[in-house]
C-alpha cells in the first residue's frame, strides 16, 4: 500500500497530467471545429481529396476520443485516491506495484491481472488496461 507522501505525489502527478490533457483536448476540439470538410478537401474535391479529408477527420476524432478516455481514466484515479482504493488491483485486490503506478498512475490492475486481462481482450488499447 502507498503511504501518505506517495499518495500526495500520485495525486499531484495525476492532476498535472489531467490539466495537460484537458488543454490538449480543448486545442484539438477548437482545431476540429475550425476545420470544415470543404477546407480540407477543397472546393471541388475528387475521390482522392475526399479520401484524404475523411482520413484526417477520422484521425482527429480518434485522437479526441483517445484523449477523452485517458482524461476519464485519470479522473477515475483521483476518485480512487479519494475513496482510499488507489493502488489496489480492481481484479484481485492486491497492491499494485509503486513503480507501475509511477509509470502509469491511472493503472487499475496489478501486472499479473493486467496480463490476464489483455490475453482475454486482445484488442485492448493503451488506456489504462495495458501493463507497464
Amino acid at each position: 500500500m502507498l503511504n501518505a507522501s506517495q499518495l500526495a505525489d500520485a495525486r499531484a502527478a495525476i492532476e498535472r497530467q489531467l490539466a495537460r490533457l484537458r488543454g490538449q483536448l480543448a486545442d484539438e476540439r477548437a482545431l476540429q471545429e475550425g476545420e470544415r470538410f470543404e477546407d480540407i478537401a477543397g472546393d471541388s474535391p475528387d475521390w482522392s481529396d475526399r479520401s484524404v479529408a475523411d482520413a484526417l477527420v477520422e484521425s482527429d476524432n480518434y485522437r479526441i476520443g483517445r484523449d477523452a478516455a485517458s482524461a476519464q481514466d485519470l479522473e477515475d484515479a483521483l476518485l480512487r485516491i479519494d475513496q482510499g482504493s488507489f493502488g489496489v488491483c480492481t481484479d484481485c485486490g492486491k497492491a499494485i506495484a509503486a513503480e507501475r503506478l509511477a509509470a502509469y498512475p491511472a493503472g487499475r490492475r496489478c501486472h499479473a491481472c493486467q496480463t490476464r486481462f489483455e490475453r482475454a481482450t486482445p484488442d485492448a488499447e493503451d488506456d489504462g488496461r495495458r501493463p507497464v
